[in-house]
């Protein structure tokens, strides 16, 4: 899933635990969930070509602003106060072991790198196309949005 996707979903579970270790956990699991569900990715996992770096980069902007906008937090808390934001945070952490390619190949050369990808890339479904996928992804994005702004009200 984009980066937007683990976000959303992530944060949302993560605030309805309510506690920002709980939150994080939950995020986490939701990570491995969603990237269960057939979606487009935007990797290859050879290299990063520059259409790849413009979509990641706008995914990763539009996954902190959609957090910003949603997380509301009274004057005397932080961000690292909020159960949304640990459960978006363990909803992405995942894809910065797996997919960044600045570590990735030092990571898959320790034993626990090269078990994690196999569990990581062992969720994954067979990606249909493009927009099939996309579609997907913002169907969850919009649902999980939609259910946060729902609760809130």
């Amino acid at each position: 899933m984009i980066v937007s996707a683990h976000v959303v979903v992530g944060g949302y579970l993560g605030e309805a635990v309510g506690n920002p270790a709980g939150a994080f956990v939950v995020g986490v699991i939701s990570h491995f969930i969603l990237d269960s569900i057939p979606h487009f990715d935007n990797l290859d996992n050879e290299c990063f070509s520059p259409r790849q770096i413009a979509f990641t980069a706008t995914d990763l902007i539009v996954a902190f602003l959609l957090m910003f906008f949603v997380v509301k937090l009274p004057l005397n808390e932080t961000i690292f106060s909020s159960s949304y934001a640990w459960g978006a945070l363990g909803g992405f952490l995942p894809d910065m072991f797996d997919n960044v390619p600045f570590w990735k190949k030092q990571f898959l050369a320790t034993r626990f790198g090269k078990a994690y990808h196999r569990l990581h890339a062992g969720v994954h479904r067979k990606q249909p196309s493009a927009l099939v996928g996309m579609t997907t992804q913002l169907v969850v994005i919009t649902l999980f949005l939609a259910a946060h702004f729902a609760i809130i009200k």
